[in-house]
């Protein structure tokens, strides 16, 4: 399992020093910061990038190709955690040609289709399995996992 760190416009000197101290193995970059100025961490970065009605593919093909994409719902104003689902035909063709992860509105009820319309390395889930904001639901967890596995979809979660 990965340990992930997310941060919003965050300086890089503090980010690496959490990190390291942390011993974390991806930074998560949330905000409006560079990825070129993450360059020869060593952690692996991975960049939210927001899919929405003024969405330009071209901004997927200027970040670097090490770095991982995390496709999420644009909001103006929350970064991540709305419960909004991503176009998935969008997401599916940004996968199909970079490391993706599909972040967005997942929830036990849409991940095995999400994942088989998408076909994401990872997924990222945190409303769907909210009881509240900020609030994970040990029942909607199971239901999530569970939904995995009837998928028969590995989770990476030791049992």
């Amino acid at each position: 399992m990965l340990s992930v760190g997310v941060f919003v416009d965050q300086p890089v000197a503090h980010v690496v020093e959490i990190a390291e101290t942390v011993g974390l193995d991806a930074l998560q970059l949330h905000g409006n910061e560079s990825v070129s100025d993450f360059a020869g961490v060593r952690q692996r970065v991975i960049k939210a990038v927001a899919i929405g009605a003024a969405f330009d593919p071209a901004a997927i093909d200027a970040l670097p190709a090490d770095v991982t994409l995390l496709l999420d719902a644009h909001d103006p104003i929350r970064r991540g955690g709305t419960g909004r689902t991503v176009d998935w035909t969008i997401a599916a063709a940004i996968a199909a040609r970079r490391d993706t992860i599909l972040s967005g509105g997942l929830n036990a009820a849409n991940i095995a289709d999400a994942i088989a319309r998408v076909r994401p390395r990872m997924v990222d889930v945190s409303s769907g399995v909210e009881s509240a904001p900020g609030h994970k639901d040990a029942a909607k967890l199971r239901e999530f996992f569970a939904a995995l596995d009837r998928a028969g979809l590995q989770t990476g979660i030791q049992r």
